[in-house]
């Protein structure tokens, strides 16, 4: 995948983390701000697990994109999320890069 899936939907969200858990996500505000870009596994419990209604994970306040390569989100991001040029942090659970 030479880009970044954008997932609109929980159940699409959800089979894909099953079928990627060593991918990555990003994990970003619904209005698209650059200050709040966190990089995560597709594995993380904080990113897959709602007690929420359907949909909030990816139509709610916080949208996903996910790929198989950390590096694509570099290309990505300032298409995507406006004054945005890369991951503004790591989730400190999953640790994506270690």
């Amino acid at each position: 995948m030479n880009t970044a899936q954008l997932f609109a939907d929980d159940d699409e969200f959800l089979e894909w983390t099953k079928d990627h858990p060593e991918a990555y996500v990003i994990n970003f505000r619904a209005n698209r701000s650059a200050d709040y870009i966190v990089l995560h596994r597709a594995s993380c419990r904080t990113i897959t697990v709602s007690t929420q209604a359907s949909g909030s994970l990816t139509a709610g306040a916080y949208r996903k994109a996910g790929s198989p390569d950390p590096k694509v989100f570099d290309s990505w991001i300032p298409k995507n999320i406006a004054g945005g040029q890369c991951v503004s942090d790591e989730c400190i659970i999953c640790k994506p890069r270690k």
